[in-house]
C-alpha cells in the first residue's frame, strides 16, 4: 500500500473511531478537515481535504490546497479572486484560439489515488470544454488530450482523448450548463473514471499513464462565453469519493490475503535465499563495502549452502557476490566524491565506468550534478568560473522543462549576492544537498544496473511503518508493538525540501 494511499484510508478511519487527540501537524489537520466537512453538510459524502492527494506542502512544511495556476494559463482565461472559477473570454472560432490551465501544482503519482470535481457554470457557444490532465510539458493553447502526456473528456463531442486527438472514443454525454464531471485518477491499478452529476461512468485511459510521474489537473476551452469552477476539496464533493477509497481499500487487502509466502523464494541478485540475501542485497544498495565483506567472510560457506551444495553454483555465487562487491566500491567512491565536493571527478568517473548512455538515461541526475558543480564553484568563490559554467551547461536546460529553467534561475540569483552565504538563497549552499545528490546517484546506479533501487528489507520496513500508522489511528493501545519504527524517517528526499532531510 503506498504511503499517502495508507494515511487517507487512516484519516477515513480516524472519522469513525474514537481516538486520542491528534498529535502530528496532519492528525490536526485531518481532524480540523473532518469536522468542518461535518458541519457543512449532512450528506454521507465529505470533502477530501482530509486526504493527501489534495494537499501539497511548501517551503515553510505548511499544508496548502490545489487551485488554478495564475501563471500556467493561456491569455483567453480569466480567473476569479479564489483561483477556482475560470472564465474564457476569447470568440473560440477556431483552434488556434484554444485556451487551457493547470493547477498551481502537481499530483504525484504516489499519492495513490485523486479526486477533483468541476461544475459547468456556463457550456458557452458550442460546449468545447475539455476535463482532464496532462504533465508540465502540455502546451496552453491545446485541450487536453490532443498532446502527449494529456488525457481528457470533451463536453463537445461527448468523447475521452488521450495523447492526440487522433486517439478519441466515445465515452458519455455531451456537457450541459450546470453538469458537475468528476475526474479520479487511479495510479495504483492505472486507471482513470469521471463521474457526472454523481453518476460513475466507466473506466478509461487504462494503462495508458504508467510512466507518468505526477499530472496537473487541466481544464481547455474553446467555447466563446463558458465558464467552470472547480472544486479541488474545498467543500464536499457530490460524488462520495470517501466510500469509493474504502471500497478500494477492501480489495487490496482481500487481494494481500490471497498471497502466500515462499521459504524458498529467492530475492538477492546473488541468487541467496533466506535471511543472508537479504542482508547481502541490504549492503550491496546502500554501498557498506567493508560491512559486506565482513559479513561474507563470517558468514562463509553457510551462505553456499544456503543455495546449493554444488561446486558449479557456489562458483557462480561467488561471481556474482563479487560483482555486487564492485558495484559496491564504485557507488561508494561516487558517494564520496559528491559529498567532498569533487563533482567533476565524480563525472569523470561516471563517464569512465558508463560512458554517456548513464547521463542520457539519468537526465534529472544528471542536472543535479551539474547545479552541484555549479554550486561548489560559487561555494569556492570563483564566480567567474560559475557563469560560464552555468552559460555552456546550465543554460542548455532551460528549453528542456521549466522547472529546470526555475531551479537554474534560483541558482543564478547566488551570484547577485556578494556573500551568498549570509544572502536570501543560502539554503542552495547548504551541504545537505551533497548527500542528496549521492543518494540519488546511487539508487539510479542500481537501477540502471537492472537492480531494484530499494532492497527488500527497505521496502518492508517501510510497510511496517505504514501498519504501524494505521494501526496507531485505528488502535493506540496495539500500536506499541513496534515503537522503534517511530524514530525512522520515511520522507521522499528532494533538493527542494530540506527540512526532510536527516
Amino acid at each position: 500500500m503506498d504511503a499517502s494511499f495508507a494515511l487517507q484510508i487512516a484519516s477515513i478511519n480516524s472519522k469513525q473511531n474514537n481516538l486520542n487527540p491528534p498529535t502530528t501537524l496532519f492528525e490536526q489537520f485531518i481532524e480540523q478537515s473532518t469536522e468542518k466537512a461535518a458541519s457543512t453538510s449532512t450528506s454521507t459524502s465529505t470533502s477530501t481535504s482530509i486526504s493527501l492527494i489534495n494537499i501539497n506542502k511548501n517551503n515553510d512544511n505548511e499544508f496548502i490546497k490545489l487551485v488554478w495556476s495564475q501563471k500556467d494559463k493561456a491569455a483567453g482565461i480569466e480567473l476569479s479572486q479564489d483561483s477556482l472559477k475560470a472564465t474564457y473570454k476569447n470568440l473560440g472560432r477556431s483552434d488556434s484560439e484554444t485556451a487551457s490551465i493547470r493547477t498551481s501544482k502537481a499530483i504525484p503519482s504516489s499519492s495513490g489515488i485523486s479526486y477533483w470535481e468541476i461544475t459547468i457554470n456556463n457550456t458557452g457557444r458550442d460546449s468545447t470544454i475539455s476535463i482532464g490532465f496532462s504533465t508540465s510539458q502540455i502546451s496552453l493553447n491545446r485541450l487536453p488530450g490532443w498532446e502527449k502526456n494529456s488525457f481528457g473528456y470533451n463536453g463537445s463531442n461527448g468523447h475521452c482523448c488521450y495523447n492526440q486527438s487522433s486517439n478519441s472514443v466515445y465515452y458519455g454525454h455531451v456537457f450541459k450548463n450546470g453538469d458537475i464531471i468528476g475526474c479520479c485518477v487511479n495510479f495504483i491499478d492505472n486507471y482513470v473514471f469521471y463521474t457526472r452529476n454523481n453518476k460513475v461512468l466507466p473506466n478509461i485511459f487504462t494503462n495508458k499513464f504508467k510512466n507518468v510521474s505526477s499530472i496537473y489537473p487541466m481544464v481547455g476551452i474553446r467555447s466563446k462565453d463558458a465558464e467552470i469552477e472547480a472544486n479541488f476539496g474545498q467543500k464536499p464533493f457530490i460524488f462520495d469519493f470517501i466510500e469509493y477509497v474504502k471500497n478500494q481499500r477492501k480489495l487490496m487487502i482481500e487481494e494481500a490475503e490471497k498471497i502466500k509466502l515462499n521459504d524458498s523464494i529467492s530475492v538477492c541478485s546473488s541468487g541467496l535465499t533466506g535471511i543472508p540475501s537479504l542482508i547481502v542485497e541490504h549492503l550491496v544498495n546502500n554501498g557498506h563495502v567493508e560491512t559486506l565483506q565482513a559479513f561474507i567472510r563470517q558468514a562463509g560457506e553457510g551462505l553456499n549452502r544456503n543455495l546449493s551444495e554444488s561446486k558449479e553454483n557456489k562458483k557462480e555465487i561467488n561471481q556474482i557476490i563479487q560483482r555486487d562487491i564492485e558495484s559496491t566500491q564504485l557507488r561508494k567512491k561516487l558517494k564520496n566524491f559528491i559529498i567532498l565536493g569533487h563533482i567533476d571527478q565524480a563525472l569523470q568517473e561516471l563517464t569512465l565506468n558508463f560512458g554517456t548512455d548513464f547521463s542520457y538515461q539519468n537526465e534529472s541526475i544528471y542536472f543535479d550534478l551539474l547545479t552541484q558543480k555549479f554550486i561548489e564553484l560559487i561555494r569556492v568563490g570563483d564566480f567567474e568560473k560559475a557563469i560560464l559554467f552555468g552559460r555552456s551547461e546550465l543554460a542548455k536546460f532551460d528549453s528542456i522543462d521549466k522547472h529546470y529553467k526555475q531551479q537554474v534561475q534560483e541558482l543564478f540569483s547566488l551570484i547577485a549576492y556578494v556573500d551568498p552565504i549570509n544572502s536570501p538563497v543560502a539554503h542552495l549552499l547548504n551541504e545537505k544537498r551533497r548527500f542528496i545528490v549521492a543518494l540519488k546517484l546511487n539508487r539510479a546506479i542500481i537501477s540502471y544496473l537492472g537492480n531494484d533501487s530499494y532492497s527488500v528489507l527497505e521496502k518492508a520496513m517501510k510497510q511496517i511503518y505504514l501498519i504501524q500508522q494505521e494501526t496507531k489511528i485505528n488502535n493506540p493501545a496495539e500500536s506499541g508493538i513496534l515503537p522503534f519504527v517511530n524514530s525512522l524517517p520515511w520522507p521522499n528526499i528532494t533538493l527542494n525540501d530540506e527540512k526532510q532531510t536527516k
